[in-house]
């Protein structure tokens, strides 16, 4: 077999799949799934689509994505994954006894340098999500921001971050691609971007806020269809929340020095 898009189409006729059906049930255009049968990859919205439309077209055919992965896109075909790559050589035997006594004495200085270090009470960490600045809601841990990692952040089109303050399942779709299903946890945050547009299903839209591009939407159990929501770059700025205003921090007074 000499490419990945050859297999997958021969998969597809061998199990009687039409281009139609798949593209109903993955919601990926019929178009996308020619491109990947032809190696056309780069008719793909984005780089970052590609090994997303991949696996999700394996996966529907029954074939293990990875084993498929190491064979074509390993190789040099196909896609290849960006990747930071860290390299660490094992300590060459017989190595200098001095070496060792100076890591020792470098390991033992850096632990008592981060714990004196975190004994310097003006040193102070926030969350990074501040709930007075974001709204009443009841937040009693940090948000811990989880954002998935195929997706590079993207200079163009929308970038989507849900915050949730309960647990609710969740359904995100962007550029008909499905990015996340399942349970956002308590505090957590999530990041997705998109290029044209989102569709939003919520389990419980009351315990989830929500921002494009930075800026905050309206509380979506305000909406008409509240567990339904679709954003696209025409219509997003009407669901910004246009009467939110942050509140200010209150002024730090100067300590006077009496002569």
């Amino acid at each position: 077999m000499k490419s990945i898009g050859i297999y997958l189409r021969s998969q597809r006729r061998l199990k009687g799949f039409r281009i139609s059906k798949i593209a109903d049930e993955l919601k990926i255009k019929p178009e996308y799934i020619k491109a990947m049968e032809n190696d056309r990859l780069d008719l793909l919205p984005t780089k970052a689509h590609q090994r997303v439309f991949l696996k999700s077209y394996a996966e529907f055919l029954g074939v293990d994505f990875e084993k498929i992965k190491g064979k074509f896109i390993d190789k040099g075909e196909g896609i290849k994954e960006k990747q930071d790559i860290y390299e660490v050589e094992p300590p060459k035997a017989g190595g200098s006894l001095l070496h060792l006594f100076l890591g020792l004495v470098l390991g033992f200085v850096i632990v008592g340098f981060f714990l004196k270090f975190a004994e310097l009470e003006e040193f102070t960490f926030e969350s990074e999500i501040n709930p007075e600045v974001y709204g009443p809601f009841p937040v009693e841990e940090e948000i811990t921001p989880v954002v998935p990692p195929f997706f590079p952040e993207t200079e163009d089109g929308m970038l989507l971050r849900l915050e949730a303050f309960e647990n609710s399942w969740l359904t995100v779709v962007g550029d008909g691609v499905n990015l996340f299903k399942g349970i956002i946890g308590k505090n957590t945050a999530m990041d997705f971007p998109a290029k044209n547009d989102f569709v939003i299903q919520m389990g419980r839209p009351e315990v989830l806020r929500g921002f494009v591009n930075g800026q905050i939407l309206k509380p979506f159990h305000l909406n008409e269809s509240s567990k339904r929501l679709e954003l696209n770059t025409k219509n997003y700025k009407s669901f910004l929340d246009s009467t939110y205003i942050p509140k200010a921090e209150p002024e730090q007074k100067e300590d006077r020095v009496e002569e």
